[in-house]
């Protein structure tokens, strides 16, 4: 709680600013890539525009957010993803932190704020966003349910919690000789093209390799990303992109081949990335989304009705609900939208966002 005597200032960041704004990002209690420098500096090498507004109390930098802006003609749309960071929660700090992004969003002529917080859905960060005008956006561009494993005490803590066709398939991978190698930059055509085939077959959208090739430029040479590959006899069954942020690491991408699918070797695949992560000095893995679905009967305390479908997430979540069992559900996304502006035209940039 930040006392009510004291003045809160929101300024924008500069570089020099960088190593303050990612030990705060570091310090969130989820999986904060999205709000560290380097995400700011991904989008923009890749078309968006970056703010980075932090608040601080005697110089102290305490809670902030990072919005990425995507231009559409004269205007624009502003997108603060798994943020604000920080005390936010606090209303004294939510006020005039929320206002600034406000204003800020204004001054790039954005047609809508879109807010996606990574507090849980429990938090009051749904009541606060209220307060200031937003309103549910009903969808959300970043999964807001996941399944986190728990490493505190270890991988090998983590692997006897596991569903035992989970822990049989680990064991039962490393016994048949399914190797898992870390990929470099020359294996990322291969990757390409493997998730264009995961996404045709599984009904999601993929993007171009350009996108995957900056995402690598950005992070990879820091050692924040790993692109973990498992193959037999020569040819490549499957690959995972794990990334690492504070004390948390969390699976960005995953796909998997037609061929050999009997082996089963995404389980070994996510094990080696734990293990990785373990290393890395993190104590949670976050899965990285799961159906919305889940997460609220996990809130609610109740069983969920699994439908017998595979689209979307729900075509991952057999295997990430072997892998871990606890539940996060984060709160829901909102957008602040000029009046003036037709909500399909909000829509379809929404859509692009990412």
């Amino acid at each position: 709680m930040v006392s009510t005597q004291r003045t809160i200032r929101i300024d924008p960041l500069g570089p020099e600013q960088r190593d303050a704004w990612d030990a705060l990002v570091r310090r969130e209690p989820t999986f904060g890539l999205l709000q560290t420098w380097d995400w700011g500096t991904f989008k923009e090498r890749t078309g968006w525009q970056v703010v980075r507004l932090g608040a601080s109390v005697d110089g102290e930098l305490i809670a902030g957010a990072q919005i990425v802006h995507k231009r559409f003609g004269p205007a624009t749309f502003a997108y603060v993803p798994r943020g604000p960071i920080g005390t936010w929660l606090d209303r004294i700090v939510a006020d005039p932190l929320l206002g600034a992004v406000a204003s800020t969003a204004r001054e790039h002529r954005a047609l809508a704020v879109r807010i996606e917080p990574s507090a849980p859905a429990s938090s009051a960060a749904g009541d606060l966003l209220r307060m200031h005008g937003y309103r549910s956006a009903h969808t959300a561009n970043q999964p807001r349910a996941t399944i986190v494993i728990d490493m505190a005490d270890g991988t090998d803590a983590a692997l006897a919690r596991m569903h035992h066709k989970a822990r049989y398939n680990i064991r039962r991978g490393q016994r048949q000789g399914i190797e898992i190698r870390v990929g470099t930059a020359e294996d990322l055509p291969a990757f390409h093209r493997m998730m264009r085939a995961t996404g045709e077959r599984a009904g999601f959208r993929v993007r171009d390799l350009d996108y995957y090739r900056t995402q690598w430029e950005t992070f990879a040479p820091a050692g924040t990303l790993r692109l973990f590959i498992a193959s037999f006899d020569g040819e490549d069954l499957a690959m995972n992109v794990s990334a690492v942020c504070g004390s948390i690491a969390a699976y960005l991408h995953g796909a998997s081949a037609d061929v050999r699918r009997d082996l089963n070797p995404n389980e070994l695949l996510m094990w080696e990335a734990m293990r990785w992560a373990e290393s890395e000095g993190c104590t949670a893995f976050d899965l990285w989304g799961v159906p919305d679905e889940v997460g609220e009967a996990a809130l609610a305390g109740t069983d969920v009705v699994v439908p017998e479908r595979l689209d979307g997430l729900w075509g991952v979540y057999g295997f990430k609900r072997r892998m871990g069992q606890r539940v996060e559900l984060a709160a829901e996304a909102f957008d602040l939208v000029r009046p003036v502006m037709f909500t399909p035209l909000v829509q379809r940039a929404t859509r692009l966002l990412g």
